[in-house]
């Protein structure tokens, strides 16, 4: 938690608050529906357990926040309807309770039409059932705390920072077994003092 309080500090340029109350939501999506078309990612979960783990942490070391402040969604738990309903969560509490700061991370593929994609996705629907970074960043806009940071460790993400997409190299879909995946980009604050990190 120490070192975590320090890396947040330092990207606000600011010292750290005597107290802190981290509203957040970790996702990481290591196990895929469509498992036969989709392949999986090793180590989302535990980068988004991880985090989580992190940010609870701080929650519990400051006495300040309610276990229910930041969400852990990981394999059959990370569908989007779950992420939707979690993310509309953080809106809600954001209005009834003042927090610091508010984190959200998404570990999991991405496509090149702006859709992350999660436990239920399904291989060449992704528009219809992904999580669109546009409805990300909408939720996100809502929620109603000075400092936020955007985390997606996901291809294609630069669309939630307003980058065009990155056509996938020829010879098949971006998420197909064997395929790697092209454009990755990174985008600076997106408002107040926030950081989107991508």
């Amino acid at each position: 938690a120490a070192y975590a309080t320090t890396l947040v500090a330092d990207a606000f340029d600011c010292s750290f608050p005597a107290s802190m109350r981290v509203l957040g939501l970790f996702v990481g999506v290591d196990r895929q529906l469509d498992g036969d078309n989709i392949r999986s990612l090793n180590f989302a979960a535990e980068d988004a357990e991880a985090l989580w783990a992190t940010f609870a942490d701080i929650n519990e070391q400051f006495g300040s926040g309610a276990p229910a402040d930041t969400v852990l969604l990981t394999g059959e738990a990370a569908t989007v309807g779950k992420v939707r309903e979690a993310l509309s969560g953080l809106v809600t509490r954001s209005k009834q309770t003042d927090y610091d700061l508010a984190v959200i991370h998404f570990s999991c593929h991405g496509v090149p039409s702006g859709q992350l994609v999660l436990h239920d996705t399904l291989h060449g629907e992704e528009v219809d059932t992904g999580l669109s970074l546009r409805k990300v960043t909408e939720l996100a806009n809502a929620i109603d705390v000075q400092r936020m940071v955007i985390a997606l460790d996901a291809c294609f993400s630069g669309a939630a920072a307003g980058h065009r997409p990155v056509r996938p190299r020829a010879g098949g879909h971006p998420l197909g077994r064997g395929s790697r995946a092209a454009g990755r980009c990174a985008d600076g604050a997106r408002r107040r003092s926030a950081a989107l990190v991508v």
